[in-house]
């Protein structure tokens, strides 16, 4: 990545001016990858940095989708690093439209402050929370 797209020097009436130009790609491209398993589990990772205010309407476009066809999912999030209260509420939505519909919902792969996250908020008695993709597929079966 390179850190100007466009960078313009002139000198005119005895003055510089240098120009600077920089295109600012949207950070909104969250891409969820969809594994499905044996026994109705369904594998969905989340491939984002953050889960937060900026990019949750475009994750709950992709998954809520998702969902309505499976029963048992894991959410993998070892790509996130942030979680904000936004998530959090998207993701106990995913959990809540999952029980609706007779299935559940497991947590895996979680980065340390985000798994400090949901304890601070209690949210790890809501959910099973796994270090890996792995165990949390074994406790479905």
């Amino acid at each position: 990545d390179q850190c100007m797209d466009e960078v313009h020097y002139s000198h005119e009436n005895g003055k510089n001016t240098i120009t600077l130009r920089k295109e600012l790609k949207a950070r909104f491209n969250m891409q969820i990858k969809v594994n499905d398993f044996e026994n109705d589990i369904c594998v969905i990772e989340i491939v984002s940095e953050n889960l937060d205010a900026k990019n949750i309407q475009e994750f709950k476009d992709k998954v809520l989708d998702i969902l309505e066809n499976k029963l048992f999912v894991i959410f993998d999030m070892s790509h996130l690093c942030f979680v904000d209260s936004s998530g959090l509420g998207a993701i106990l939505s995913c959990l809540r439209q999952l029980q609706s519909q007779g299935g559940n919902l497991k947590l895996s792969g979680m980065s340390r402050p985000v798994q400090a996250l949901f304890e601070l908020v209690r949210m790890h008695r809501i959910f099973d929370i796994f270090p890996n993709n792995e165990q949390a597929r074994a406790s479905y079966v």
